[in-house]
């Protein structure tokens, strides 16, 4: 059944009006009818199960039949910090991390960043970038779409306190694998912040910054991932680790 994300429904009575983006998909690409049904979403934990009653230029009426609060969101909390990366490779690791179940991205100009956005190209691309994660927490089920941070500097969130949480940046020069780091992770955590780099890596001099500020370098393996293919990579570990991957759903 398809979904649909309305961030501040208009209700009247026990209907709730679609207008905007939205009620355009539904028109223009898909097509749907009257008496078709769909599911809505508010990205704050609420789904609405209805049917849709009439239609007009770019607005939808629907009918709700139900609501549901479903538990899909991830019982950890895990922030990504993503270094620029060129092209449509941010796109990719925006896609894939909300439908891992992330529940913040930030990404950050660092050192070795070729990318350096500012000003209207920054806000065109964190405005795409929203729309990419509301469409994936579409398509993958999500009913809380990931947090999507303005592009920061590196130090910036070195700087930042993330309290209580278990805080690792990837290395691809780093001793320690994941998996010896993961025998020192309390079973119990539920707060996780990593940071991958972008196309070049990070430099010592931020590692150090890094080590200092309480984080703890990681490598994955034998193998230099790309930095798109890395946090998906690592999420994916957190998530069957300490997450619900390998749960039966409810």
């Amino acid at each position: 059944m398809s979904r649909f994300y309305v961030e501040t429904p208009h209700w009247m009575g026990d209907k709730i009006e679609i207008s905007g983006a939205e009620a355009r998909h539904i028109q223009k690409v898909l097509r749907l009818k009257e008496g078709d049904e769909i599911v809505l979403f508010d990205g704050k934990g609420m789904e609405y199960w209805g049917t849709i009653e009439s239609q007009r230029h770019h607005r939808i009426t629907v009918k709700i039949g139900k609501t549901n609060t479903p538990r899909r969101e991830s019982p950890i909390d895990v922030t990504l910090g993503q270094g620029l990366l060129k092209g449509d490779k941010m796109d990719y690791v925006f896609q894939k991390t909300t439908e891992m179940g992330v529940s913040a991205i930030f990404p950050f100009i660092s050192l070795r960043t070729i990318p350096i956005l500012g000003g209207e190209q920054a806000e065109r691309r964190w405005n795409r970038w929203k729309r990419i994660v509301i469409e994936s927490a579409k398509q993958c089920g999500r009913v809380i779409p990931p947090r999507v941070e303005g592009i920061r500097d590196l130090g910036s969130i070195l700087e930042s306190p993330f309290r209580d949480f278990v805080k690792l940046i990837l290395w691809e020069k780093e001793g320690s694998s994941l998996k010896e780091r993961m025998r020192e992770i309390d079973k119990n955590s539920g707060k996780f912040l990593f940071l991958v780099g972008p196309e070049g890596g990070f430099c010592e001099g931020e590692i150090s910054a890094a080590r200092e500020r309480g984080f703890i370098p990681v490598g994955l393996g034998p193998r230099i991932l790309r930095s798109e293919t890395a946090g998906v990579a690592i999420l994916s570990i957190l998530q069957y680790e300490f997450g619900d991957w390998g749960v039966p759903p409810e």
